[in-house]
């Protein structure tokens, strides 16, 4: 069949051309000196002919020099080499079809041809040559420098203090810039009012970021600046200076431990700083004051939450929300506060912090409690109080002093427990049992409270 006869002519060439191919690399390798390796270090190779009245011993000079060639045979047979021994060509291996000793740098030769090794530079080098056996060089080895961390400023004198600068995307720069959203791109060409307002909120906020900047120049201090907090946790910093609103504050409260907090407010015309100490405009002396150690520490308590005993967050500046998967639905529970146990059905249960108190807390009907009390408030989101329910319930508001534990047993269907706001989730199986009470970890929040500090 044609199709057939095709395929064994095809098939005919390509063993033709391998033959061909393994004939010349044969060829090749008789007439191709075989020098081997011998020696330890770098610094000691040596090469060696399998002729040993003609054996070369002698440190080979970087590929392509002319020593190089009259190492290699290849100069005046009649002058004599560094070490005194007459460049006679090498002789041929007895056995053509043995394989060569193995380069022990063959790794770097495989990572040259791929692109991998950097490439000789001409010029002087602060490092090692590196040769092979073969007298090929390979490249420059140089001191490896310490890795730095990803958007990490190194301090090279550790007796300053180490600032770190946690600030948040604009939405403009979340939106338009990075997801390319078309149409929030349209609203701002077009100078709809929606538009105008988000440009203008990110134009005050890089003002606040460049502020800040120059305010630690000034001081001389130097810090690292993140916005990605994604499996960051707060160690070693003495100072955390928080560039946005309230939500940047409640982000940042649950990485930080035991470290200092100084809030700014980085577009006091367009988001809440309820929790900020001042504008990032009069950063410069509030700074100066921090490092200094003037500033009162406010402590504000948090909140600790458990499920099915197991502590899953002990940082929670601002309230949670219990309720069910889909918040539409009606939330059943028991809810438990001491010694009285009652089962409900609502829309779900607020429970929030001192600092809390003034958001969605006050918003269900709860009371506006001091910033540094030590007891949580919870609120029953919409009780449900028509039919067989009417008048029964008693645990509809009420405290959680330090020592108390506020319990919700979870019934047959499934509910979440909202942390800080939409962007922590706790999911909640059918029947478990989630507990509130006040943590032993506040935040040290700086300079909260205090007179308004200016520029001298």
């Amino acid at each position: 069949m044609p199709h057939q006869e095709r395929a064994e002519q095809a098939d005919r060439i390509a063993r033709e051309r391998r033959e061909h191919v393994f004939d010349q690399r044969r060829r090749e390798q008789r007439q191709r000196p075989q020098p081997h390796r011998q020696g330890g270090d770098l610094g000691e190779d040596r090469l060696e002919t399998h002729d040993s009245s003609a054996a070369l011993r002698a440190t080979p000079p970087p590929c392509g020099t002319t020593a190089h060639r009259r190492a290699r045979g290849q100069g005046d047979p009649g002058r004599r080499s560094r070490g005194g021994v007459p460049a006679e060509p090498p002789t041929r291996r007895a056995d053509p079809w043995a394989s060569p000793p193995a380069c022990p740098l063959a790794h770097a030769h495989q990572a040259q041809r791929r692109g991998r090794a950097d490439p000789p530079k001409p010029g002087a080098h602060r490092g090692r040559v590196v040769v092979c056996a073969r007298g090929r060089r390979l490249g420059i080895l140089r001191p490896r420098r310490p890795r730095r961390r990803r958007g990490a400023t190194m301090m090279p004198n550790r007796s300053r203090p180490r600032i770190l600068v946690i600030h948040r995307r604009s939405a403009y720069t979340e939106l338009v810039t990075r997801r390319r959203d078309r149409r929030i791109a349209r609203l701002v060409r077009e100078g709809h009012p929606l538009g105008r307002r988000m440009l203008d909120a990110h134009h005050e906020h890089l003002a606040s970021l460049r502020a800040i900047r120059r305010a630690l120049d000034r001081l001389g201090l130097q810090a690292r600046f993140l916005h990605r907090t994604t499996g960051l946790r707060i160690r070693d910093d003495d100072l955390v200076v928080v560039v946005g609103g309230d939500g940047t504050v409640l982000h940042v409260s649950h990485l930080v431990g035991d470290a200092s907090v100084l809030p700014f407010n980085s577009a006091p015309g367009f988001s809440t700083g309820f929790l900020t100490v001042s504008v990032a405009a009069h950063a410069e002396p509030y700074l100066a004051a921090a490092v200094a150690g003037e500033l009162r520490p406010t402590r504000l308590q948090r909140m600790r939450v458990e499920l099915n005993g197991r502590t899953v967050t002990d940082r929670v500046l601002n309230d949670c929300l219990f309720s069910n998967a889909c918040p539409a639905s009606t939330t059943r529970y028991v809810i438990r506060r001491g010694q009285r146990a009652e089962e409900q059905s609502s829309s779900g249960i607020w429970v929030s912090t001192a600092a809390g108190s003034t958001a969605a807390m006050h918003a269900a009907g709860g009371r506006i409690l001091g910033l540094t009390e030590d007891r949580l408030q919870f609120v029953v989101r919409e009780p449900h109080q028509l039919g067989p329910h009417r008048g029964r319930y008693r645990l509809v508001r009420g405290f959680v002093r330090r020592g108390e534990t506020l319990e919700v047993t979870n019934a047959w269907q499934p509910a979440v427990v909202y942390v800080d706001g939409p962007h922590v989730a706790i999911p909640v199986a059918p029947a478990a049992t989630v507990r509130f009470s006040v943590s032993d970890r506040p935040l040290r929040l700086l300079g909260y409270g205090t007179a308004p500090l200016r520029r001298d």
